[in-house]
């Protein structure tokens, strides 16, 4: 019931999309549709929920080792940050009906916008515990506010997200080259790595 919802929802949007449609796509009755969900709203916030597990496996490998934070170099926190981001692009590309829904049609319920702002505060949230982790192994060196930041980066991965992934090239080498540049971006901003000798090595 839940990738016939998918798809019902992907091909119609919110508004659109009924209960007898969804049903009819799974290939049963309208009552059985309800043994899953209460509503039309109910299957598409378990949807956002979804979506919400597939980021957070994404990111899932930047919590942090119980080993001592100064084992940690700050060129193996970059190249974890890029594989990170590499697995949520991939991620949403192959999950694009279910990234689109998040990204696009979200906003038309009420009940629906405030599960996407709930799930974007939880981002925020998580994205905000490591940039204080970068603080304290060094990587991140200049001051900075991380309830600030840490939205800043939340937006610029739903921009990038919405306009590459669900629109433009979607060759794996496109995405590699994507990847770096959003962890260098969130790591070091515009004006590039700090100058040791190690970063400026680093590919």
């Amino acid at each position: 019931m839940e990738s016939a919802a998918l798809r019902v929802f992907g091909r119609l949007g919110y508004r659109a999309a009924t209960v007898d449609e969804i049903a009819a796509e799974a290939g049963t009755a309208k009552g059985t549709f309800y043994l899953y969900f209460e509503s039309k709203q109910a299957a598409f916030l378990h949807l956002l929920d979804d979506f919400r597990r597939l980021v957070e496996r994404s990111f899932a490998p930047l919590e942090p080792e119980p080993a001592p934070l100064p084992a940690v170099h700050p060129v193996a926190v970059e190249a974890l940050l890029v594989a990170a981001y590499r697995t949520f692009l991939r991620a949403v590309r192959e999950h694009e009906a279910l990234a689109r829904l998040f990204l696009q049609e979200a906003v038309f319920d009420e009940a629906c916008r405030k599960r996407r702002e709930e799930i974007y505060a939880s981002f925020a949230e998580r994205a905000r515990r490591d940039l204080e982790l970068a603080q304290r192994l060094g990587v991140v060196v200049r001051p900075l506010d991380p309830d600030v930041i840490s939205n800043a980066v939340v937006g610029m991965i739903e921009s990038v997200a919405e306009s590459w992934v669900l629109r433009g090239d979607r060759a794996d080498a496109g995405l590699d080259r994507l990847a770096a540049e959003l962890a260098r971006f969130e790591l070091y901003g515009v004006l590039g790595r700090p100058a040791t000798k190690e970063l400026r090595d680093a590919p």
